[in-house]
């Protein structure tokens, strides 16, 4: 309950990368080149998912096809998605498997606890959703056609042995791709830059947009898990949510950008005038540039503004917090009430300005400015589905913000209620119950 959930997330990252030590693996690979760790320590990742985990998975839980399971195939260049309708009932899906399909289990961080734990601590030192997807595939089978995807993945072989060939991205702007691309044929690329076959306990890193492909070998089936982190985390989705803020805002401070366009500007500007040299398309490009250039440089307050409209993107995405024994008997999540002989109920915790008191994660909760409101967005209550409710948030007084503010510089440190920068005890005790209740803070000492 002292420990700090960033570091933990990077203990998690070091565990799935060693012997890489994570600090080398930023310097030399992340977003530049592929990693592959070879560590002959076949049952590594063996806890998180299993042929009989799977098994089980399909039993007692309701997971559709489409939804939950995919059935791939892909022959002879050609890619299919044979999915029939309904839920996936384990004799169906092994009939698949058995006639050399290959299975993708989507989002299985939902049914299995162990994985889900790993996602959620990673988040943390990712500062963004880590999701997972699961693949299961017959021997001398491939399931999907060469492409690359907009994620950093991290493939974790569990069971068998696969063949992975890696290629360069066939266009510049495929580097780091903001979008998945469609299928490609083999004729298509050229030679691999990664042609390696990973063994249970190996791992293979790639950034996004690597062209990929992998196939089984003739006596081996595989079972890997591929964690994807970094999906749309770039400069260009900062500057989508901070750009409208910056003209919005210099509307308003600036003439210029109030003022009428002129007359002529039709007749010398588009498409039809690109090949145009006069010297009015000169001046009015030069116009335009020099607007953008004085009017629309962001300030650092629009800035954290865009920023924190990241952030609050995150609080919605993010995986609920895997709440520890230990946190437990220190979190909401371990209270019980209860009713005395006249049926009254009673709250077996009371929080005192003397209470100390810190963050439940790092990245628990953000405060973030709407329009003239304030409010605390915070992911402990959403569904291990992706986005299935709508974004949890509280509204504050402008008068609390810097309690906010005091308990997340704070972090990982406890305070104790009294050091709030409220003016009253009262209002320092409202405002830690009421952060408490929702799962929020922990106390240092278990409340019972």
């Amino acid at each position: 309950h002292t420990v700090n959930s960033i570091e933990e997330g990077k203990r998690i990252l070091q565990w799935i990368l060693n012997p890489l030590k994570a600090d080398e693996f930023f310097g030399n690979f992340w977003e530049k080149n592929a990693c592959l760790v070879q560590r002959q320590m076949p049952g590594h990742f063996s806890e998180l998912i299993s042929f009989k985990m799977i098994d089980e998975m399909l039993i007692l839980h309701h997971l559709e096809f489409t939804t939950n399971i995919d059935v791939t195939s892909y022959t002879n260049g050609k890619r299919q998605t044979h999915n029939p309708e309904g839920r996936a009932m384990p004799p169906v899906v092994w009939g698949f498997y058995g006639d050399g399909c290959s299975i993708r289990i989507l989002n299985p961080s939902a049914y299995l606890s162990g994985l889900r734990q790993v996602c959620s601590m990673m988040q943390e030192y990712f500062h963004c959703l880590v999701g997972a997807n699961v693949y299961l595939t017959p021997p001398n089978s491939q399931g999907f056609a060469p492409h690359y995807d907009d994620i950093e993945a991290f493939v974790l072989q569990v069971e068998g042995r696969k063949r992975w060939r890696l290629y360069m991205p066939l266009e510049p702007s495929d580097v780091l791709a903001r979008e998945s691309s469609g299928n490609y044929s083999q004729e298509q690329l050229g030679p691999p830059v990664l042609d390696e076959v990973l063994e249970p306990g190996d791992v293979l890193y790639f950034p996004r947009g690597t062209v990929h492909q992998a196939i089984t070998e003739k006596n081996h089936h595989s079972l890997h898990i591929t964690l994807s982190v970094y999906q749309q985390q770039a400069y260009a989705n900062l500057l989508e949510q901070l750009m409208p803020i910056v003209l919005k805002n210099a509307v308003q401070r600036k003439m210029a950008l109030r003022r009428g366009l002129p007359l002529h500007i039709w007749h010398n500007l588009g498409l039809s005038h690109a090949n145009s040299e006069s010297k009015s398309r000169l001046q009015m490009v030069q116009r335009v540039q020099q607007i953008v250039k004085d009017c629309l440089v962001p300030t650092e307050r629009e800035i954290d503004a865009a920023v924190d409209q990241l952030a609050k993107k995150f609080q919605h995405e993010a995986l609920p917090p895997t709440i520890l024994p230990e946190e437990r008997v220190r979190t909401v999540f371990g209270s019980r009430s209860n009713t005395d002989a006249k049926g009254k109920c009673q709250c077996d915790y009371e929080l005192t300005d003397q209470t100390s008191v810190r963050l439940l994660r790092a990245n628990i909760l953000r405060l973030v400015a709407e329009g003239q409101s304030l409010r605390v967005y915070y992911y402990v209550d959403n569904a291990t589905e992706y986005c299935k409710y709508e974004a949890n948030f509280m509204e504050i007084d402008p008068s609390e913000a810097d309690t906010i503010k005091t308990l997340i510089s704070a972090y990982p440190s406890y305070l104790k209620v009294a050091q709030l920068p409220l003016r009253t005890a009262n209002h320092r005790v409202e405002a830690a119950t009421a952060l408490w209740e929702r799962g929020l803070l922990m106390t240092e000492k278990p409340f019972k």
